[in-house]
């Protein structure tokens, strides 16, 4: 229980750095899909991938970041 808040925060980070990772993919990726060759995702659906992305970032720092360092309820025994 003691190390619960910090599990917590490692795997929260973890999700900031993928979301991170899944931002700079899209861009270095330019504008064609690896998925398959005629399938090509135009430059539209890119800007609202980016910002989706950009979003859950500007979520997860606010949420779970800037508060005060606490995740849940939890206390150190």
């Amino acid at each position: 229980m003691k190390y619960l808040k910090y599990i917590m925060n490692f795997l929260f980070g973890l999700l900031y750095l993928l979301t991170l990772v899944v931002l700079f993919s899209v861009l270095q990726r330019g504008f064609k899909s690896p998925y398959a060759e005629d399938f090509y995702i135009s430059r539209q659906m890119h800007i609202y991938i980016f910002a989706s992305a950009l979003l859950i970032n500007i979520l997860i720092f606010v949420f779970f970041y800037n508060r005060k360092r606490k995740v849940g309820n939890f206390k150190d025994v």
